[in-house]
Protein backbone atom coordinates (compact mmCIF):
# COMPACT_ATOMS: atom_id res chain seq x y z
CA UNK A 1 0.00 0.00 0.00
CA UNK A 2 1.26 3.47 -1.05
CA UNK A 3 0.92 5.03 2.80
CA UNK A 4 3.92 6.06 3.09
CA UNK A 5 3.26 10.05 2.52
CA UNK A 6 0.76 9.63 5.72
CA UNK A 7 1.36 9.12 8.96
CA UNK A 8 -0.18 6.72 11.12
CA UNK A 9 -2.35 9.74 13.16
CA UNK A 10 -3.21 11.48 9.51
CA UNK A 11 -4.85 8.07 8.52
CA UNK A 12 -6.26 7.55 11.77
CA UNK A 13 -7.96 11.30 11.51
CA UNK A 14 -8.93 10.51 7.57
CA UNK A 15 -10.74 7.27 8.93
CA UNK A 16 -12.59 9.14 11.65
CA UNK A 17 -13.53 11.76 9.82
CA UNK A 18 -14.39 8.91 6.72
CA UNK A 19 -16.88 7.63 8.56
CA UNK A 20 -18.89 10.83 9.66
CA UNK A 21 -18.98 11.45 6.12
CA UNK A 22 -20.24 8.40 4.94
CA UNK A 23 -22.83 8.44 7.78
CA UNK A 24 -24.08 11.63 6.72
CA UNK A 25 -24.36 10.34 3.29
CA UNK A 26 -26.12 7.47 4.07
CA UNK A 27 -28.81 9.55 5.71
CA UNK A 28 -28.95 11.22 2.82
CA UNK A 29 -29.40 7.95 0.44
CA UNK A 30 -26.03 7.92 -1.01
CA UNK A 31 -25.03 4.71 0.22
CA UNK A 32 -22.58 3.02 -3.18
CA UNK A 33 -24.99 0.20 -2.72
CA UNK A 34 -26.39 -0.86 -6.25
CA UNK A 35 -30.28 -1.53 -6.59
CA UNK A 36 -31.48 -5.33 -6.08
CA UNK A 37 -30.55 -7.03 -8.90
CA UNK A 38 -28.41 -4.98 -10.42
CA UNK A 39 -25.43 -6.39 -12.30
CA UNK A 40 -21.84 -5.29 -10.50
CA UNK A 41 -18.80 -4.64 -12.70
CA UNK A 42 -15.58 -5.18 -11.59
CA UNK A 43 -14.91 -1.50 -10.83
CA UNK A 44 -17.74 -0.89 -8.38
CA UNK A 45 -16.08 -3.56 -6.30
CA UNK A 46 -13.57 -1.34 -5.82
CA UNK A 47 -15.27 1.61 -5.30
CA UNK A 48 -17.83 0.60 -2.72
CA UNK A 49 -17.70 2.70 0.74
CA UNK A 50 -16.15 -0.75 2.32
CA UNK A 51 -13.46 -0.27 0.21
CA UNK A 52 -12.86 3.22 1.39
CA UNK A 53 -10.43 3.48 4.46
CA UNK A 54 -9.79 7.61 5.00
CA UNK A 55 -10.48 10.56 3.71
CA UNK A 56 -6.75 12.62 4.49
CA UNK A 57 -6.32 16.33 3.98
CA UNK A 58 -3.16 17.42 3.56
CA UNK A 59 -0.67 20.51 2.86
CA UNK A 60 1.12 19.86 -0.35
CA UNK A 61 2.97 22.79 -2.85
CA UNK A 62 2.05 25.49 -1.22
CA UNK A 63 -1.79 24.51 -1.24
CA UNK A 64 -4.28 21.72 -0.04
CA UNK A 65 -5.27 18.36 -1.40
CA UNK A 66 -7.76 16.04 -0.51
CA UNK A 67 -6.48 12.19 -0.58
CA UNK A 68 -9.02 8.74 -0.54
CA UNK A 69 -7.25 6.09 0.92
CA UNK A 70 -8.19 2.55 -0.05
CA UNK A 71 -8.12 -0.95 1.73
CA UNK A 72 -7.57 -2.55 -1.25
CA UNK A 73 -5.94 -1.44 -4.97
CA UNK A 74 -7.86 -0.67 -7.66
CA UNK A 75 -6.72 -2.68 -10.92
CA UNK A 76 -4.16 -1.02 -12.71
CA UNK A 77 -5.92 -0.24 -15.59
CA UNK A 78 -8.96 1.79 -13.26
CA UNK A 79 -6.35 3.77 -11.58
CA UNK A 80 -5.92 7.39 -13.72
CA UNK A 81 -6.86 9.31 -11.13
CA UNK A 82 -3.99 8.74 -8.13
CA UNK A 83 -1.59 5.15 -7.38
CA UNK A 84 -3.76 2.04 -7.24
CA UNK A 85 -4.69 2.40 -3.41
CA UNK A 86 -4.90 6.38 -3.33
CA UNK A 87 -7.54 8.48 -5.05
CA UNK A 88 -7.37 12.37 -5.03
CA UNK A 89 -7.07 15.87 -5.99
CA UNK A 90 -4.23 16.50 -8.03
CA UNK A 91 -1.33 17.53 -6.23
CA UNK A 92 0.30 19.28 -9.13
CA UNK A 93 -2.88 21.82 -8.76
CA UNK A 94 -3.63 22.35 -4.98
CA UNK A 95 -6.44 23.84 -3.46
CA UNK A 96 -5.59 27.63 -1.92
CA UNK A 97 -7.47 26.66 1.36
CA UNK A 98 -7.88 23.69 3.54
CA UNK A 99 -11.59 24.25 3.40
CA UNK A 100 -11.51 24.30 -0.22
CA UNK A 101 -9.88 20.82 -0.15
CA UNK A 102 -12.00 19.40 2.09
CA UNK A 103 -14.88 20.39 -0.09
CA UNK A 104 -13.24 18.50 -3.06
CA UNK A 105 -12.78 15.41 -1.14
CA UNK A 106 -16.29 15.23 -0.13
CA UNK A 107 -17.49 15.84 -3.90
CA UNK A 108 -15.16 13.26 -4.98
CA UNK A 109 -16.88 10.57 -2.70
CA UNK A 110 -20.22 11.38 -3.62
CA UNK A 111 -19.75 11.16 -6.84
CA UNK A 112 -18.14 7.58 -6.04
CA UNK A 113 -20.85 6.81 -4.29
CA UNK A 114 -23.34 7.73 -6.69
CA UNK A 115 -21.31 6.31 -9.67
CA UNK A 116 -20.93 2.86 -7.74
CA UNK A 117 -24.86 2.85 -7.39
CA UNK A 118 -25.97 3.62 -10.43
CA UNK A 119 -26.77 0.17 -12.86
CA UNK A 120 -23.96 -0.13 -15.36
CA UNK A 121 -26.82 0.09 -17.95
CA UNK A 122 -27.72 3.76 -16.97
CA UNK A 123 -23.76 5.10 -16.75
CA UNK A 124 -22.78 7.10 -19.88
Amino acid sequence: MNTDRFTQIEIAEGESQLAELLDVFKRKGLTGQLPFGARLDKVVHHLAPQNFRALIVTRRDGGWVADLLLHSPLPESSAYYGSPDVLGTPDALPHPTYGEAVWAGVEMIARLLAYAQTPSALRT
